[in-house]
């Protein structure tokens, strides 16, 4: 154990003496083909038993990728956005779906980016949703919904979503990049930090405790977020109290929750 790590191995260490076991999980965004990127990130995972959600954008998917991943138990595929096109006014933060933005044309992109998701990758399909940016109108809960969408997920304590509406929300809470991606990895002690905060905040929170969510995007990953992201999914890996959740866990877990 070095120094850096202490803290999560402090928090791990809790979760042990309550007998609990920490949850967490993977997705990485905004794939579209087979790519040397893609297999150093899969190599990563396979290395360290972790399982991901692969957020594909439909109107941009290359004839490669669903081969890449065919066969691989602990990979599934969601919808991010239709084209990862922004469509916010000047000056406003990049979003596929700000609010204004003709709703029967959303609808349409939401359906046909579903389907094409579902008809690449078949039974390695889920019916998740992951705006472009983390960002979207409020209320489009209700046309996921209505769309086939059973899962949302954002970023930290995004919420796009209606009180009440009938969608699972499962989001990521910590990148192992800098925002934006350009500026590179993030050092392996800041996210352990980060990754110790979520977990003491699930181990404390009232209720059932949401699956803590790690974000990655591998076509822009460097150097320092490779070494980041291998030496904690390592580190993890070889703690007793923790596991690392299938994303059709986590849709299970966050439902659960949300009961």
């Amino acid at each position: 154990m070095t120094a850096a790590l202490r803290p999560l191995d402090d928090e791990l260490r809790r979760w042990a003496d309550a007998g609990r076991i920490a949850r967490l999980w993977l997705r990485d965004d905004d794939a579209v083909a087979a790519s040397p990127a893609l297999d150093d990130l899969l190599a990563t995972l396979r290395r360290h038993r972790a399982p991901v959600l692969i957020a594909a954008i439909p109107a941009r998917l290359e004839a490669s990728l669903a081969p890449r991943l065919s066969g691989l138990c602990d990979v599934a595929v969601g919808v991010h956005g239709h084209a990862h096109v922004n469509h916010a006014a000047a000056g406003v933060k990049k979003s596929e779906y700000p609010a204004g933005r003709d709703r029967s044309t959303v609808r349409d992109e939401l359906a046909r980016g579903l389907a094409d998701i579902r008809n690449a990758f078949g039974d390695v399909a889920l019916p998740v949703f992951v705006p472009p940016w983390n960002r979207a109108y409020a209320g489009i809960a209700r046309d996921l919904v209505a769309s086939g969408y059973r899962a949302l997920s954002t970023f930290a304590d995004a919420h796009v979503g209606d009180d009440g509406e009938d969608i699972i929300v499962a989001n990521a809470h910590i990148d192992v990049m800098f925002s934006p991606g350009a500026r590179g990895g993030r050092r392996p002690d800041i996210v352990a930090g980060e990754v110790a905060t979520m977990l003491a905040c699930a181990r404390t929170r009232t209720g059932r405790d949401h699956p803590v969510g790690i974000l990655t995007h591998h076509l822009v990953h460097d150097a320092d977020a490779r070494e980041t992201l291998d030496t904690l999914l390592g580190h993890l890996a070889n703690h007793a109290a923790v596991r690392f959740l299938h994303p059709r866990e986590v849709i299970a877990a966050a439902d659960s929750a949300s009961r």
